[in-house]
C-alpha cells in the first residue's frame, strides 16, 4: 500500500507491506489484526525520477515515526 501526503509544503510517500488476519466473531461481526512488515520511503515522489529507497536511506521520516509512535 502506498501512503501519500500531497500537502503544499511537502509531497511525501511511503511504500508499505503488511499482513492482515480476520476472525469471525459471530454472524455480523469480524475481528481483524493488521501488522506492517516493511516501510520504505519514496524518493522524489510525483516526479519522473521517483524511486523506492532501500532500508536505512532517506530523510529520516520513518526513523522519527518508529522512535516516537503515537499512543
Amino acid at each position: 500500500m502506498r501512503l501519500v501526503n500531497r500537502s503544499v509544503v511537502a509531497k511525501t510517500a511511503l511504500d508499505t507491506e503488511g499482513v492482515s488476519s480476520y476472525i469471525r466473531v459471530d454472524d455480523t461481526r469480524w475481528y481483524g489484526v493488521s501488522n506492517t512488515t516493511e516501510i520504505r520511503e519514496v524518493s522524489k515522489f510525483g516526479t519522473g525520477m521517483e524511486r523506492t529507497l532501500p532500508p536505512d536511506e532517506g530523510t529520516g521520516l520513518i526513523s522519527a515515526a518508529v522512535q516516537h509512535p503515537t499512543p
